[in-house]
């Protein structure tokens, strides 16, 4: 870039010849020096680096006869930077340049001629010109033209303020927030005001809006809209004047919707007749030419015919009295109106005025500019008596004494020495209290202040709402102090943070962004440190005393979203921790959360301490229930309350009594002194004093000196040692199987428990046994060395089908089949038996037979004679010893032949 002296001052915009004198001023500053004569004096020399400045390259040139300049040479913008960031940007073209100040994202649409932003912008709030001739002066995302073609939105203008849109030609905004103007339509300022109408023109306010068929206005208050053509609302508050050349002079809900009627002011006032007139309370103006003035009864009061004057004053009329009355004061645009007392004024060269009644000797009332009002009271003032008559327009004083409204639109409804000196601000009652800045209100109280724009003290004593936006409800000594900032009440609270808020209570600061203290305040009156804080954005204290939420670090976006819900002496530190309440507890990490109690500590990022004293959840994702001196310190470790109780160890969990210890991981806890030191253990405890540990991983042990018992409402175990079925026992059922004290165990088998019984075989059973294959083997999950002996479940559900599955078998089964084998063998035996038995009887005869036959064969082997008569009849038949022998022989054969095929043996 490079800056040439010229021989001539070019005639340019005011705007244009006040950035030059800046950039002059500029390199003034910075010691530029250096001036070569001309182009045609050859190079130019460089210019000297000053101490303490820095620049690209800055060369100067000569003259051209007639004087001195300072500019450029090419078609080129020219910036202005102030530690090397844009300050002010010039950009030619061949018509008017551009000039744009302030943040260096304010912006000229691409071909605009002429156009100017005079300052003001930040990031996500710049300040643009989208049409020929356009103007922003300063102030914060506000826009002149409607953007699109440069030239069909020309001259459009915004002084300042936030959000605002001149969007018609030769529209203007001077300032506020959010208005919106449309063709050659004016909006002086105030909030979310809409000039639509072709030069339409709304003075200030809120939520006002001025439409129809060109040349409305509404002069302030809120929410007021004139809709037709020169139709006009000076201010108040929901009035409508909807026909060509209707009038409301303020007041609430009135409406003209008559041509050319008019509604100077009061309540709920209709004119809807042409050229009608209507004021005071519910005065309905409803026939042409027809002039309603209705007291302040509550009830409707209403024309019956055409040109009628017609007038309800239930306290009577007076137009004239010894010390003053009605004086009617004419002049070329609006007469004044003064009532009262005769020494009330209203200034020379004054419009549109009315003092409606009051004052008295030397303390008058006064109206000193353009269509202001005084309602009554004494010694009030509406306008500033400043000598001129226009600058400080429809001030309104409503009554009281010593008040005094001096801003344009401004209004004091009464009380006593109050002052309402900004722009449209508003004071409706009270003492010695002050709004002065555009759009302040104080709703009443003594000693308020609202200083700045939009600012809001709703009454209550002291206090103060002194930034943008800000409200104080009411209470003693309050400070709302930044943007947005709200103290609802409660005495000595302050708001200093953006957005913040404090309810209520005593001494509390929210010194955050987003920060809100509910209510609450000092633990200790005589002590300002044991005020409850917001020290960090959009933390939250709820009430009680001395607590914090932040880290109170210094800076405000590290421990944002902290949480105190009320108690005593509470911290939360961390981004997102919470204290509900309590005592001296404290939420030192992330996401951490103390419920309630007394000293409790939460410093695991997601650690929980539910309740109780003096316990601690220091791990991550760790919890504490409640109690007394737990602690859980490991992530995800568990302690649901009791005492002096310790979670060690990941996802370890102790579920209360006291002095228990879960230190392995994933292991569990409970009752008195059960100590779970391995992984996986799970131990419990009964009310004992001593300890009970886990001896190894995954162990299931407890102690329970009377008994335990597994109960799912129907089916049960009983696990003591007790008197039952006659002995003692150890384990009891439901269903009556039990185990001795011995170790043997007693199946159930009452007939009491038994249906659809069948007879079953013996010796079929025994048959079918016989077939079952009977093994030794080894368990697959004990050493192949121990050995075990028996059928295996499918062998034996196959021979028998038994029990619920082959996978099993039922000791009763087993136990019953060995019963009804033992039976088939004993009836087995008993047959046997008796078969044996007669063969013995008949051995016996048969042996009885031999024994004889042996005595005669000894008998003829000794030699001895035969006895024929007692040889019987054999020895006659076989005479001879040989033959006797051959035939014992032959008999000895037989028998044996028949033993054998017996099965019997002697």
């Amino acid at each position: 870039m490079k800056v040439h002296f010229g021989g001539r001052l070019p005639v340019a915009a005011a705007v244009l010849a006040a950035a030059a004198v800046l950039v002059i001023g500029f390199f003034v500053a910075l010691e530029v020096r250096s001036v070569v004569a001309g182009p045609d004096a050859g190079a130019p020399a460089a210019a000297p680096t000053p101490v303490g400045h820095e620049w690209s390259q800055v060369e100067g040139h000569g003259t051209d006869g007639a004087g001195w300049w300072l500019g450029t040479i090419v078609n080129q913008a020219l910036e202005l930077r102030v530690n090397n960031i844009r300050a002010l940007r010039l950009e030619p073209n061949a018509t008017s340049p551009n000039l744009i100040g302030g943040y260096s994202g304010n912006s000229v649409t691409v071909g605009a001629l002429g156009a100017t932003v005079g300052g003001g912008g930040a990031s996500g709030l710049t300040n643009r010109v989208t049409d020929n001739y356009g103007t922003v002066g300063g102030g914060g995302n506000n826009q002149a033209g409607y953007g699109g073609v440069t030239n069909n939105e020309p001259y459009a203008t915004v002084g300042g303020g936030a959000d605002n849109t001149a969007a018609g030609p030769y529209s203007t905004v001077g300032g506020g927030y959010q208005n919106l103007t449309g063709a050659s339509a004016t909006v002086g300022g105030g909030v979310n005001n809409d000039a639509s109408g072709d030069s339409a023109t709304i003075g200030g306010g809120a939520d006002n809006t001025a439409s129809g068929g060109g040349y409305s206005t509404v002069g302030g208050g809120h929410s007021n809209t004139a809709s037709d053509r020169e139709a006009t609302v000076g201010g108040g508050e929901s009035n409508a004047a909807s026909a060509d050349d209707a009038t409301v002079g303020g007041g609430q809900s009135n409406a003209a919707s008559g041509f050319y009627s008019t509604v100077p002011g009061g309540s709920s006032n209709t004119a809807a007749g042409n050229y009608s007139f209507a004021a005071g309370r519910r005065a309905k103006a409803n026939h042409q030419g027809a002039f309603v003035w209705a007291d302040s009864t509550d009830a409707d009061f209403a024309s019956s015919a055409a040109d009628q004057f017609l007038v309800r004053a239930s306290g009577g009329v007076s137009l004239n009295v010894t010390s003053g009355g009605l004086r009617l004061e004419s002049n070329a645009t609006s007469p004044n109106v003064i009532g009262g007392y005769s020494g009330n004024t209203v200034t020379t060269n004054v419009v549109g005025a009315t003092i409606s009644g009051g004052g008295y000797s030397a303390n008058t009332n006064r109206v000193t500019d353009n269509y202001g009002t005084v309602g009554g009271g004494y010694n009030n003032q509406a306008g500033d008596n400043a000598g001129t008559t226009t600058d400080r327009t429809y001030a309104t004083v409503g009554g009281g004494q010593n008040n005094t409204a001096s801003g344009q639109m401004a209004t004091v409804a009464g009380g006593y020495v109050n002052t309402a000196s900004g722009y449209a601000t508003t004071i409706a009652g009270g003492e010695n209290n002050t709004a002065s800045a555009p759009v302040a209100t104080v709703g009443g109280g003594a000693g308020n202040a609202a200083t700045a724009i939009d600012a809001t003290v709703g009454g209550g004593y002291s206090n103060d709402a002194s930034a943008s936006y800000a409200t104080v409800g009411g209470g003693y000594d309050n400070i709302a102090s930044a943007s947005y900032a709200t103290v609802s009440g409660g005495w000595a609270n302050a708001a200093s943070g953006p957005y913040s808020t404090v309810g209520g209570g005593w001494d509390n600061i929210a010194s955050a962004s987003y920060a809100t203290i509910a209510g609450g305040g000092r633990s200790d009156p005589g002590d300002p440190a044991t005020r409850n804080r917001v020290t960090d954005n959009y933390g939250t204290v709820g009430g009680g005393g001395n607590n914090q939420a932040g880290d109170n670090a210094g800076t405000t976006t590290d421990r944002m979203y902290a949480t105190v819900g009320g108690g005593y002496s509470n911290d939360a530190s961390a981004s997102y921790a919470t204290v509900g309440g309590g005592w001296d507890n404290s939420a030192s990490a992330s996401y951490a959360t103390v419920g309630g109690g007394q000293g409790n500590t939460a410093s695991g990022n997601s650690a929980t301490v539910g309740g109780g004293e003096w316990s601690t959840a220091s791990g991550a994702v760790a919890t504490v229930g409640g109690g007394q001196g737990n602690s859980a310190s490991v992530f995800g470790a568990t302690v649901s309350g009791g005492t002096s109780n310790a979670a060690s160890a990941s996802y370890a969990t102790v579920g209360g009594g006291s002095n228990n210890s879960a230190a392995g991981d994933y292991s569990f806890a409970a009752g008195r002194q059960a100590k779970a030191n391995h992984s996986g253990a799970f131990v419990w405890a009964d009310s004992t004093n001593a300890d009970f540990a886990s001896e190894r991983a995954n162990q299931f042990r407890v102690r329970a000196d009377g008994g335990a018992r597994f109960d799912d409402g129907i089916y049960w175990v009983d696990i003591r040692d007790q008197f039952a079925h006659g002995t003692n026992i150890i384990i009891d059922t439901w269903s009556g199987a039990y185990l001795t004290r011995g170790g043997n165990w007693t199946n159930s088998s009452s007939r009491d428990q038994k249906e659809n019984f069948t007879p079953v075989d013996g010796q079929a059973v025994l048959a079918s046994l016989a077939e079952v294959p009977i093994t030794t083997w080894n368990s697959k999950a004990e050493d192949p060395s121990i050995r075990h002996m028996g059928p295996v479940a499918q062998d034996f559900y196959a021979a028998f089908s038994l029990g619920a599955s082959d996978t099993s078998i039922g000791t009763l089964d087993a136990d019953g089949v060995a019963l009804v084998a033992i039976q088939g063998l004993y009836a087995l035996s008993q047959e046997q038996a008796a078969r044996i038995g007669a063969l013995e009887e008949e051995n016996a005869s048969l042996q009885q037979g031999l024994d004889g036959l042996d005595a005669r064969v000894t008998a003829l082997e000794g030699g001895a004679p035969l006895n024929h008569d007692s040889a019987g009849p054999l020895a006659s038949i076989m005479p001879g010893g040989w033959l006797v022998l051959g035939a014992l022989l032959v008999l000895g054969g037989l028998v044996l032949a028949q033993r054998r095929l017996a099965g019997g043996r002697r």
